[in-house]
């Protein structure tokens, strides 16, 4: 019984306090739950998003940042309990990009748990689950409409939580 009950205040804890800088990583410095002055604060190069009207865009972008040898535009979002998602878009992508940064990011997470080619649409995505991150690529590969993002969340943490 003595053990039941450390487990379920070991679990509450978890579940309603906040967690240590690590378990609250996002991508880079960028923690989940930052604010807008935080994220900027962090990133010297972030700047408020001028063209923040469309969902896609975050409110706070660093528009030139280089991973790897590829040039990427990195959006912020941001809601009423801070930074959630943190989405990284190459600026000309392409099958080779894909092929490259899928590569660092299985050096980095290893395999993924997720791999899906839906061969119909030409999307192609691979998805990590490091507790709590989710980290996920994704490849739209159509000739006039080519998109490739890597997106981090706390989405499956989220869920869990909610539980």
């Amino acid at each position: 019984m003595k053990y039941i009950a450390i487990v379920l205040t070991s679990l509450m804890l978890g579940v309603l306090g906040h967690a240590s800088s690590n378990d609250q990583a996002l991508w880079g410095k960028s923690d989940y739950g930052m604010t807008i002055e935080q994220v900027l604060e962090a990133f010297p190069d972030a700047t408020m998003n001028p063209n923040n009207s469309n969902s896609d865009d975050g409110i706070v972008i660093i528009s030139d940042l280089k991973v790897g040898i590829h040039e990427c535009e990195v959006h912020f979002f941001i809601g009423l309990r801070g930074l959630y998602l943190v989405k990284l878009e190459p600026q000309k992508p392409n099958n080779s990009t894909f092929i490259a940064l899928e590569k660092l990011l299985r050096l980095k997470y290893g395999k993924p748990v997720s791999i899906r080619d839906l061969v119909n649409i030409k999307l192609h995505t691979r998805e990590w689950y490091d507790a709590p991150r989710t980290v996920r690529i994704a490849f739209l590969d159509q000739v006039d409409n080519k998109k490739l993002s890597i997106v981090y969340t706390h989405e499956k943490q989220d869920a869990i939580n909610s539980l």
